[in-house]
């Protein structure tokens, strides 16, 4: 069957699953960019690998319109998800959790609540609008679930909040969800995502995040993915910052079959900042996707990137970065870098940094490294008697602790770090203490 045809069909089947007519709307408006712009072609400058098509191609990649699942979080969250002091809240298969305890929560005055059938639906969307792209279009036409994360102006959480997104069946599946992160507090609040996948199967799924970050709000978002093999896993983020907002992203992923992150921030008032940091380690046949756009739109804004990969086997890494300071925005500073190890002959990065300046009183740079391990570094170690395997990883693991680093929660920083080592020996292809995990092996 041809995919937009599937595509079509499985959408038909879907939106009867709801009732609102706002909702309706908005998922008929997205669903309709879908059919006009089509599959991603060659010479989309967004799109620089197609390999994810064939999972939408499948027939048997079965669109998830329920969650039956009573799962023991208690056991999900042993998954080597970092043991964290934190406010946890969970969603399976693009549902928000039934069993989400949320009375600390409501106590510390942050609103979380899904919006899928309330009035006030569009005025939360009209705010957090996506620009016209094939893969955040397709999970604003099939979600199953838009939840809110509310942090009013004065709130001080007493400690992170961590979201743990699952995806989890006996059969293949494809699961979407949204979330709409407002921030209003000038405290500066912690958000993790860790984003999962328990067993086997082929999966296909899609998160979209849009966040609005008002004059003089402060946030800190670190994202983590450990996705199986099989899966194509996606992650749209728009962010919209007004005056003097403060914006930090530190983003890790240890392993998925195909990965794509393609974040999407507007600097739209003065002194408005954001700091954007990403590792992906790929191995085997993965593929792994950073997409960077960040538009100074403000006089007196500014933007720090920097993204490093190391990629072994016949991994491929794609990173494409853009900075756009539009006219009359002066004053602003802007830095963008990227750095690769390829550990194997076969291993393949694209690198893409990308400036377009149109204001003349700016501060701008960018560049792109990609190389091998250290000849010297690795001879050093090997010569103080560290065997020639073990000196490669502690090289390996010197590269990664710089973006581990940005993470400033020393709980987290420390389950990253061990996560990554774990990682790079090759110990991370099932979760060691889930008892689900342990099954399905």
């Amino acid at each position: 069957m041809e995919t937009i045809h599937l595509i079509k069909e499985n959408f038909t089947k879907h939106i009867t699953n709801f009732n609102n007519k706002e909702l309706i709307n908005f998922k008929n408006s997205h669903f309709n960019n879908v059919l006009n712009f089509g599959l991603p072609q060659r010479g989309n400058k967004k799109y620089l690998n197609f390999e994810f098509i064939k999972y939408l191609s499948n027939e048997n990649i079965n669109l998830k319109s329920n969650n039956n699942y009573i799962l023991d979080v208690e056991e999900i969250f042993k998954c080597d998800v970092p043991d964290l002091n934190v406010f946890t809240i969970f969603t399976i298969n693009g549902f928000y959790y039934k069993n989400n305890n949320l009375r600390h929560l409501q106590n510390e005055g942050v609103i979380i609540k899904t919006i899928s059938n309330e009035q006030q639906l569009q005025d939360y969307v009209s705010n957090s609008s996506n620009n016209n792209d094939f893969l955040s279009d397709l999970v604003d036409s099939f979600f199953n679930e838009i939840i809110l994360i509310h942090i009013p102006k004065g709130i001080k959480l007493s400690k992170p909040l961590q979201i743990i997104n699952l995806i989890y069946e006996y059969y293949s599946i494809q699961s979407y969800i949204k979330f709409i992160l407002l921030n209003e507090s000038e405290e500066e609040n912690d958000i993790i995502l860790c984003n999962h996948s328990i067993g086997d199967n082929v999966y296909i799924f899609g998160i979209n995040i849009n966040v609005i970050l008002k004059a003089n709000s402060k946030i800190n978002i670190y994202q983590m993915q450990n996705i199986n093999d099989k899966t194509f896993h996606f992650v749209n983020s728009f962010v919209n910052q007004e005056y003097n907002s403060k914006l930090k992203i530190v983003s890790v992923t240890l392993r998925s079959g195909i990965f794509r992150n393609n974040t999407e921030i507007s600097l739209n008032n003065q002194l408005a900042e954001s700091k954007i940091y990403g590792l992906w380690l790929t191995d085997k046949e993965q593929i792994t996707e950073y997409h960077t756009n960040i538009e100074h739109n403000s006089p007196n804004t500014s933007s720090l990137q920097l993204f490093k990969s190391i990629l072994d086997n016949k991994a491929t890494g794609i990173y494409s970065g853009k900075i756009v300071v539009k006219k009359n925005s002066q004053k602003v500073t802007a830095y963008q870098s990227n750095k690769n190890l390829l550990i194997s002959k076969e291993a393949k990065i694209k690198s893409l940094p990308h400036l377009e300046i149109y204001a003349d009183d700016v501060k701008c740079s960018h560049g792109s490294a990609t190389g091998k391990l250290d000849d010297d570094a690795l001879f050093y170690l090997i010569s103080r008697g560290i065997p020639h395997k073990e000196a490669c990883i502690l090289l390996m693991e010197a590269f990664s602790s710089e973006i581990v680093n940005k993470v400033d929660i020393e709980s987290l920083k420390n389950s990253l770090q061990h996560l990554v080592n774990k990682r790079l020996r090759g110990e991370l292809e099932y979760c060691h203490r889930c008892n689900i995990c342990k099954t399905d092996q």
